[in-house]
């Protein structure tokens, strides 16, 4: 699959904050441009931040700054803050997401492509262990330089408050279950 940066009309999402800047709304050239800047990786590691309506991140090296994750994929960073900590999410919270292609290693969930985004650009993922879609911008997929198949999320909340525990390590006894028997 290859990547199809299309130019989309402003105001598409009324949700989000109005500092939020989006890569699919940048001109063609200016995104082109951007995306030829990044290498291919397998894996990237984003620190995300709670807004008042959705996640997002920078990625200050290639001029992107809140690039937000909206189109369903903010109700699934949410299910994974409150699972992984016991908390609702509030504005700032923040989460390490190590996003990858390869199935080795240790990861939360892994994101199943559907199929291209019907409206604008972008594409569909199914959250396996959520069972939420998630809809991914260009800009992650110009990350992996194609539309991956399968992507792997490793979630890690980041808080002063939160306790020094892995809650992967508790979670079994807390809940009787784990992921591998969703």
């Amino acid at each position: 699959m290859s990547i199809n940066i299309i130019e989309m009309p402003v105001g598409g999402y009324d949700l989000l904050d109005e500092d939020i800047q989006r890569f699919e709304r940048l001109p063609v050239s200016r995104a082109k441009s951007i995306a030829d800047s990044i290498p291919k990786r397998s894996s990237w590691d984003l620190l995300v931040y709670r807004t008042p309506s959705c996640w997002a991140f920078d990625m200050d090296e290639y001029g992107v700054k809140s690039e937000a994750l909206v189109g369903g994929t903010e109700k699934a960073l949410d299910h994974w803050y409150t699972e992984l900590t016991g908390l609702l999410p509030s504005i700032g919270d923040k989460m390490n997401l190590t996003v990858f292609t390869q199935g080795e290693g240790e990861y939360d969930t892994k994101l199943v492509w559907l199929y291209p985004a019907e409206i604008g650009s972008g594409t569909e993922y199914l959250d396996v262990y959520s069972k939420m879609n998630c809809w991914l911008c260009p800009f992650l997929q110009a990350l992996f330089k194609e539309v991956p198949e399968m992507i792997y999320l490793r979630i890690d909340p980041v808080s002063d408050y939160l306790p020094e525990i892995d809650i992967r390590t508790v979670m079994p006894y807390i809940t009787g279950t784990s992921k591998e028997n969703l």
